[in-house]
């Protein structure tokens, strides 16, 4: 799957507002620090669709949570 630059912020973003460093949201979601890096960056083209499905996840319910909690 092709890595996109919105997913890319996306990522970025929201771990910045969880206050995770790239090791703890790696190890979150199954991926190396490296690879949080790569795909923050936009340096990697492709991303594993598995790794895109666990990294939406966890954006997916971070912003619920943020909702229900009123941090928007």
């Amino acid at each position: 799957m092709k890595l996109t630059k919105q997913f890319s912020q996306s990522v970025r973003v929201m771990r910045a507002l969880t206050g995770l460093t790239q090791e703890e949201l790696g190890d979150k979601v199954g991926l190396s620090r490296v690879a949080i890096k790569k795909i923050e960056s936009g340096n990697g083209k492709y991303i594993r669709t598995k790794n895109y499905e666990h990294i939406q996840s966890w954006i997916d319910t971070e912003n619920v949570n943020r909702i229900i909690n009123g941090g928007y």
